[in-house]
């Protein structure tokens, strides 16, 4: 909140500035004892790691003269670790000779914490050291082993600890209170989980008790938005989602001393968020069978899901801890990845991978099969269908792929096999449409998988495309081998070309008549005409002949 107070006009404008760029430029201005104050509050809905150490800088003036007034702040951040690891040397350790480890975390702010276990328990002869902007931690352990820890687990740990109690454990009781202040006192409170009014349920552990929530035993599913609410003939408070807050309503006294019940401002202050962790479980629809040959390196990831996702992870061969010094892992978050490479068939079997967290270790593992890596096997249950004129459509089921990513092939030959014309790829799944082919043609096509191991065995097809030409002509041949269909087909075409031939007799008959009337009596005109021009002109012509 930015305030400024001034006993002269114009009033000030107050702006919120973030590198330079205007951000928030609403604010109030009002009177109150002959001062104008204004008033701009910044709400920021979403922190995130780009937002470490971002200045924010309010302005204030109230004119183009003079120079404005500035304050700045500096946003500091409490960030969890992002990543770590071990660093150091990978090859076996000798015993009872002292060997210099390093850890490196990066992300925490403030710097993390890193602690050494050794089967869990805890190291304490190491050294941290930090980058320039303490974005990066290293620690460095000394560490002299013994016989007895053949075999042992090391693990680095990052914490940051100015979060390490924002979370709550699964299966601890969780007790929440709701603060009021309020006048008059209230005549209802509630809690809200996830939009949803909570109800007192003693068989799952859930206890209301005023303004009190209390959650017996947490599980993964009370993982959510709790937020409480309160009444009073005023009206209601309730806070915003993942908050609860406490409320107090202030009563307003008038000019005349009079007590009004009107709210004048309500102020509301966030006292508890509420989070769930659970130990991790491995994350669904992974690759579970991988194909490794002798001697050649194959990575195997592990993914699993984890709250809070602060996880360390190792991995277990044929229920064995496996040789950090054979096959090197490396952590990036909620993902593990194994460098596997098999030396004998001794190494073939059923890996395991384990994550634990601050809740605890994950009790189901994911567990991957690894098997010799071999060429796939062939595609199986193939189906030709929507055959058209110039496309088909092949559908086909996959089989077993060696243990390795494979590809699909489909290759469609004339009907002898005499000349390739397509050649498909799919790398999903053995599904293809060929289009462009030739109409009513019979094709044989061959479908096969291929990974680096080698290529499987094909299978063989045959497809035609629909025949719409020779549909045609097979309808027409049909009906010309219908006699008594031909013959009624003739008689009907020879009786209407006879009554057109009638029609046109007749009409041109008719045209015929009406003409020669039409002469008739326009021979009759003229003659009148004539005559009477003749006797008209009778004094003045020695003769005259009319035709």
């Amino acid at each position: 909140m930015a305030i400024t107070r001034q006993q002269r006009k114009p009033s000030p404008v107050v702006h919120w500035y973030s590198d330079k760029t205007l951000i928030d430029d609403n604010f109030t201005t009002s009177n109150a004892e002959e001062e104008l104050i204004s008033i701009n509050d910044l709400l920021l809905p979403r922190l995130t790691r780009s937002d470490l150490n971002k200045v924010l800088t309010c302005r204030v003036t109230n004119n183009n003269v003079t120079k404005p007034i500035i304050k700045s702040i500096t946003l500091d951040i409490n960030l969890k670790p992002i990543s770590v690891e071990i660093t150091s040397i990978k090859r076996p350790l000798s015993a009872e000779k002292s060997v210099e480890l390093k850890c490196r975390s990066q992300g925490s702010q403030p710097p993390a914490q890193i602690s050494w276990l050794l089967d869990k328990k805890q190291l304490h002869n190491s050294r941290e050291t930090y980058s320039e902007d303490n974005n990066v931690t290293i620690s460095e352990l000394t560490l002299v082993p013994s016989p007895l820890d053949n075999g042992a687990l090391l693990i680095c740990k990052a914490d940051n600890l100015r979060l390490a109690n924002s979370i709550v454990t699964e299966r601890n009781e969780v007790l929440l209170e709701c603060q009021i202040d309020s006048n008059p006192m209230v005549s209802k409170i509630g809690w809200i989980f996830n939009e949803n009014i909570l109800q007192s349920d003693l068989q799952t552990g859930l206890i209301i008790q005023n303004s009190t929530l209390v959650i017996k035993f947490a599980q993964r599913e009370h993982s959510g938005n709790y937020s409480c609410f309160a009444v009073n003939i005023e009206g209601k408070c309730s806070s915003d989602n993942l908050e609860i807050v406490k409320c107090s309503f202030i009563a307003k006294i008038n000019e005349k001393d009079e007590f009004t019940t009107e709210i004048s401002s309500e102020r509301c202050e966030l006292t508890f968020f509420a989070s769930k962790s659970h130990a991790p479980i491995c994350k669904e629809k992974q690759q579970s069978i991988y194909g490794a040959a002798i001697g050649e390196l194959t990575e195997i990831i592990c993914h699993v899901d984890s709250q809070p996702s602060d996880v360390s992870f190792f991995w277990k061969l044929n229920n064995t801890q496996i040789d950090a010094q054979r096959f090197h892992q490396s952590s990036m978050g909620l993902e593990s990845v194994l460098h596997f490479t098999p030396a004998t068939l001794s190494d073939y079997g059923k890996l395991k991978c384990f994550a634990e967290n601050a809740v605890g270790q994950q009790e189901e593992p994911c567990v991957f099969n690894v098997v010799p890596a071999s060429r796939p096997n062939p595609v199986h249950e193939c189906v030709v269908s929507n055959q058209t004129w110039n496309s088909i459509f092949v559908r086909c089921l996959p089989g077993f792929d060696g243990g390795m990513k494979q590809t699909f092939y489909l290759q469609v030959y004339d009907a002898n096999r005499e000349r390739l014309q397509f050649n498909v790829t799919r790398n999903e799944n053995p599904q293809f449409v060929v289009n462009s082919l030739a109409s009513g043609a019979t094709y044989s096509i061959s479908v096969f998988a291929s990974n680096s191991r080698g290529t499987s065995d094909q299978l063989t097809l045959t497809a035609q495309t629909v025949a719409m030409l020779r549909h045609s002509s097979e309808h027409i041949s049909t009906i010309k081998f219908k006699p008594v269909f031909a013959v009624i087909i003739a008689l009907g075409c020879t009786f209407f070309l006879v009554l057109v031939i009638i029609v046109l007799i007749l009409t041109i008959r008719n045209r015929d008549e009406r003409l020669s009337k039409r002469r008739i009596q326009i021979t009759e005109k003229y003659a009148k005409h004539f005559v009477f021009h003749l006797q008209y002109s009778s004094t003045k012509l020695e003769s005259i002949s009319f035709v």
